[in-house]
């Protein structure tokens, strides 16, 4: 019986996630090195959110991250965290196999990484690109289009999401420099 009504109250929990409209954040610009998407249930509290940035990887090679996580809905975590898949004990852990992302319908192999949940953050999903040429193609994407719309296979929470490319050229270029 429990378990019926865990799979009701998932399924209740997805369609209003599903149906919620991305809003892009207040104060969320490329300026600022990202930009940040939510969606939020006023009666439930909760909420999904997903974030596109440019950083630099371990490796100090620039790059794009992209985020996902659930607020305020413990019963569908956006991935299970694995201690024992943490080989550097750093909270996080590799996801096995290739995820595809999809940007403006083309599809890109993506590396992704499940983050455990701490008291001040739920867990969390984020991805980057797995090859030179995809991220090529991603940053090509948004230094030539007014947006960028992502599909991701992470569900219905996360299908399809439009990031605004304003600003984005700018930031890249003045970030993309090597050091000597």
């Amino acid at each position: 019986m429990i378990k019926i009504i865990f799979i009701f109250c998932s399924f209740i929990s997805f369609n209003v996630f599903a149906s919620l409209p991305w809003t892009e954040a207040p104060d969320s610009y490329w300026s600022k090195g990202g930009v940040t998407m939510f969606a939020f249930d006023e009666k439930s509290e909760s909420g999904k959110v997903s974030v596109a940035e440019i950083s630099r990887d371990s490796s100090g090679n620039l790059t794009m991250f992209f985020n996902y996580f659930i607020i305020n809905d413990g019963m569908r975590p956006v991935c299970n965290y694995n201690k024992t898949k943490d080989f550097n004990n750093e909270g996080q852990h590799v996801i096995e196999g290739t995820s595809v992302h999809k940007f403006n319908n083309q599809p890109v192999k993506m590396t992704g990484f499940c983050v455990g949940e701490t008291e001040q953050t739920p867990p969390l999903v984020y991805f980057r690109p797995q090859t030179d040429e995809g991220l090529e193609f991603i940053v090509q994407q948004f230094k030539d289009r007014n947006s960028v719309t992502i599909e991701t296979s992470l569900g219905g929470e996360f299908k399809k999401i439009k990031f605004t490319a304003k600003g984005f050229t700018k930031y890249w270029d003045s970030n993309n420099i090597e050091a000597l």
